[in-house]
């Protein structure tokens, strides 16, 4: 029960969070995996893990990426310019 618990609360947090910065999602997959639409593009998002994928015309690519968490995903992949993206690496 406290796993239950513990897996609601980041569920909504997460959900809370997309809301409050304005990002369009739709939720998937019993709760499990989130679609995203930003700036950048749509992506696939997977609570459990971190992982994501972006979405090709083609549909979603088979390779996965890893984040920290969603605030991590959403920030240094999602909505990151890419002209900052290439200042991080020239440093």
């Amino acid at each position: 029960k406290q796993k239950e618990m513990t897996t609601n609360y980041r569920n909504n947090f997460k959900k809370e969070y997309l809301n409050f910065i304005g990002i369009l999602y739709v939720v998937r997959n019993n709760d499990k995996t989130v679609w995203i639409k930003t700036d950048r593009g749509v992506y696939s998002y997977y609570y459990t893990t971190g992982r994501w994928n972006v979405y090709l015309p083609r549909g979603y690519s088979h390779k996965n990426y890893k984040s920290d968490g969603i605030i991590d995903f959403i920030t240094r992949f999602a909505t990151e310019s890419l002209e900052q993206m290439h200042k991080k690496k020239e440093k």
